[in-house]
């Protein structure tokens, strides 16, 4: 059998005017993400890299302990199919605004606007709604990637770096929480509203690896973050 690792990246900038960035707290994370794999030994041997800049931000963090302890790591490769799926697209375009006028939040500044929605349980409830809605088909939008279209993406990625099958390889993917899920959700076969769900539980900076043969997926290990015990460490953005 062979392994993929599918890592989540460090906490970015929710919210705040540029997300695709590695926030301080994540680029300790995915340091501390690669320490505790180092300290393993495992050698990977081939690394795949979502298209965000926050998956390459993870990815060298993690890298640079490997190459610190002397460790092989190969020249990754970055595949379009890990990337995430539309949730801050569909944000900005089918809820922040109108949010920001019905609760009457206009004028305020960036800073003091961000934390508001973030505390904010309403905002949440609508956000899990609109994610939802989407999820069934039911938001119809020509520039947004449908939940279908986000699904068969990630299955080509998964085919991709899983079809050349050799026995006994590990293969690490940095990607974004709902990819994780949804390769889950493969692996296990459940609903997809199961499959949202479980991406908000998907923690930054964690992994979530599976077994694999020519005709074999199976999970073995999902949303793990061992080398954390400091719950200050326990982000989900």
């Amino acid at each position: 059998m062979s392994v993929l690792v599918l890592f989540r990246h460090g906490q970015a900038s929710y919210l705040h005017g540029e997300y695709d960035q590695l926030s301080s707290l994540g680029e300790r994370q995915s340091r501390l993400l690669g320490q505790f794999w180092a300290d393993q030994h495992v050698i990977f041997d081939h690394v795949y890299i979502g298209p965000r800049r926050r998956h390459r931000q993870t990815h060298d963090q993690f890298a640079a302990l490997y190459r610190e302890r002397g460790l092989s790591w190969p020249e990754p490769a970055e595949l379009q199919e890990l990337d995430e799926y539309p949730a801050i697209r569909l944000v900005q375009k089918h809820l922040l605004n109108d949010w920001i006028r019905r609760s009457s939040l206009e004028g305020m500044e960036k800073e003091s606007l961000n934390r508001e929605l973030r505390r904010s349980d309403g905002f949440n409830d609508a956000f899990r709604e609109l994610m939802l809605t989407w999820v069934r088909g039911e938001l119809q939008d020509p520039e947004v990637e449908r939940w279908h279209e986000f699904q068969s993406r990630v299955k080509c990625g998964i085919e991709k770096m899983t079809g050349d099958y050799k026995k006994g390889r590990v293969i690490a993917a940095f990607t974004s929480a709902g990819t994780v899920a949804a390769t889950a959700g493969k692996a296990l076969d459940v609903s997809d509203e199961k499959i949202l769900e479980m991406s908000w539980n998907v923690r930054n900076a964690t992994f979530t690896d599976f077994l694999f043969t020519q005709d074999r997926f199976s999970l073995r290990t999902f949303n793990a973050s061992p080398y954390i015990h400091n719950p200050e460490l326990l982000t989900y953005y």
